[in-house]
């Protein structure tokens, strides 16, 4: 090979080369601009997740509270029937007769 024939193939080699980077150059442009939307979109997921967390913490509190008032209710409404029942069975609503002591009116 003559030193015209490596002078024109290193040539080949250098064009191909150049054109190898800038196409590269130019993914790296592209993928950094998809990089930094991916970044942002990431932040504001961030921010959701964020959010969500401090609204799933009142929620369990805000729970917890309704529990405990629910079996408060439940004790609440376990008394009124008791004394409903007895309110019944002393007024003979509950198809007992009312008590025997009783006199009847005149």
């Amino acid at each position: 090979m003559t030193h015209q024939d490596v002078a024109v193939l290193l040539e080949e080699i250098r064009s191909q080369f150049r054109v190898f980077g800038e196409a590269l150059q130019g993914n790296r442009e592209v993928l950094g601009e998809k990089i930094d939307r991916l970044d942002t979109r990431l932040s504001h997921v961030e921010l959701h997740v964020s959010v969500l967390r401090t609204d799933v913490g009142i929620l369990k509190t805000d729970v917890g509270s309704l529990k405990s008032d629910v079996a408060v209710l439940k004790d609440d409404v376990s008394d009124v029937k008791i004394r409903l029942e007895r309110v019944e069975h002393h007024l003979g609503l509950n198809g007992a007769s009312p008590k025997a002591s009783r006199k009847p009116r005149r």
